[in-house]
């Protein structure tokens, strides 16, 4: 197969996956009071299968994700959903696209997807720090610390561990029916 027509045909599914995170991401569960702005949601598997499947596609998938929350949630909202989707799937995707090919097999895998939720859970306590403590993102207002220490690493931890296992259990059934084993 040319060259040309392989990359052609992970766009496509990469647009396809996208399409279906931009569908996933409309349907919302909020975390529990008082902090029901944060709401868990599958748009982030399509992404993580995107980069589980095509490392290659790391970038675009990312960028196409961040126009994608823009497109979706407020724009606080979308800020710190970017911050969090990239701050787990450049990691993954990465990892994925720089590995040589024996080393890619299911264990590999799943450090790389623990290591990109622990990169999450890092990053967004810091980004939630930063963006509402430091530069008042949301204005004058404050958390209390319990916030960043136990509900955001919470919070980040489900949301991930949600999204990674969907993907995770998609991209093992996306690959046999590719190779035709299935």
């Amino acid at each position: 197969m040319h060259k040309e027509t392989l990359y052609l045909k992970k766009l496509l599914l990469l647009s396809i996956l996208i399409a279906i995170s931009f569908v996933l991401a409309k349907w919302q569960i909020p975390f529990f009071p008082p902090y029901s702005f944060l709401k868990f949601d599958l748009s982030e598997a399509p992404m993580i299968i995107a980069v589980l499947m095509y490392p290659e596609l790391t970038i675009i998938a990312a960028l196409a994700y961040t126009a994608l929350a823009y497109m979706i949630h407020d724009p606080v909202g979308a800020t710190f959903k970017v911050v969090a989707v990239l701050s787990m799937i450049l990691p993954i995707g990465l990892g994925n696209y720089k590995a040589s090919a024996h080393k890619k097999h299911a264990r590999f895998h799943i450090v790389l997807l623990v290591l990109g939720v622990a990169s999450r859970i890092a990053i967004m306590i810091g980004a939630n720090y930063y963006l509402i403590e430091m530069t008042h993102f949301w204005g004058n207002y404050s958390m209390p610390t319990i916030y960043y220490l136990v509900i955001i690493p919470l919070f980040n931890l489900g949301q991930a561990v949600l999204n990674i296992v969907v993907a995770y259990l998609t991209t093992l059934q996306l690959q046999k029916i590719m190779t035709g084993e299935s």
